[in-house]
């Protein structure tokens, strides 16, 4: 039987629409609590998507090494 690579589209298209709904979710917050715009605050929507970034990749890796 032929091993068959996983796509790398789904897993990228999962994080990403996750990605978007919690960028979603931050940008109404602090709109909600009114934030600053240059407040440092901002730089939390970096370190989603930084770890969604990586969650991504080992996911993938994970279904390319269980196949």
């Amino acid at each position: 039987m032929e091993n068959v690579a996983p796509s790398p589209s789904s897993v990228a298209i999962k994080w990403a629409l996750i990605g978007f709904f919690v960028s979603i979710v931050i940008t109404y917050a602090f709109q909600l609590l009114n934030v600053d715009v240059n407040s440092p605050v901002k730089y939390i929507s970096y370190v989603f998507f930084i770890a969604f970034l990586l969650l991504g990749q080992k996911e993938f890796k994970d279904k390319l090494g269980a196949s």
